[in-house]
């Protein structure tokens, strides 16, 4: 079954109080940043084909798009951003976005830019008014870096989902579902 953001997101808010009840906003924010580095890790690797496949670098890449999209909605259930409307209402951005394509460069650097500011940004005020929009924005930058690699981004995050939502960091903290 596949399921929808809006519902995604608030699996992983009821399933994210349970397993890290003490986890402000900000947690999952510098998970996301931590994924991003693993997704540039993966880009490196694959770009001078060293250490891994093609396919484990692509394989890799998926995940550090899809555990990025599971802090987001985290985030967002957090701070009460309806992801959904964000990215709606953000559409025009994205709709010029993709009438003017780039690389997948490119949009791994306009994913980079509005993830670290919403980091930087929620840091310094966490009454940030903001937050929803540059939400929507780092949203829609993994959804644009998805399509310019060929990838349906909502397939990604039900995938990363579907293994998520089995993890039990209360049980085995040092190593649920085997993933740091």
């Amino acid at each position: 079954m596949v399921l929808t953001l809006s519902e995604i997101q608030f699996a992983v808010g009821q399933w994210s109080a349970v397993q890290f009840p003490a986890n402000t906003p900000l947690e999952p924010l510098e998970g996301m940043v931590e994924e991003l580095g693993e997704l540039a890790h993966a880009r490196l690797k694959r770009r001078q084909g060293i250490r891994h496949t093609p396919e484990e670098c692509v394989a890799m890449e998926r995940d550090a798009i899809g555990d990025m999209g599971i802090y987001l909605c985290d985030f967002a259930s957090r701070t009460g951003i309806v992801l959904a409307a964000e990215l709606e209402r953000q559409g025009r951005r994205f709709a010029g976005w993709r009438s003017n394509p780039v690389s997948d460069v490119r949009a791994f650097g306009l994913l980079s830019l509005d993830a670290a500011v919403l980091l930087s940004d929620f840091a310094d005020d966490v009454e940030y008014e903001e937050a929803g929009a540059k939400a929507g924005d780092v949203l829609g930058a993994l959804i644009y870096y998805a399509e310019r690699r060929g990838w349906d981004f909502l397939g990604i995050l039900n995938e990363t989902w579907a293994g998520v939502s089995k993890r039990d960091w209360r049980a085995d903290p040092m190593k649920a579902g085997g993933h740091s």
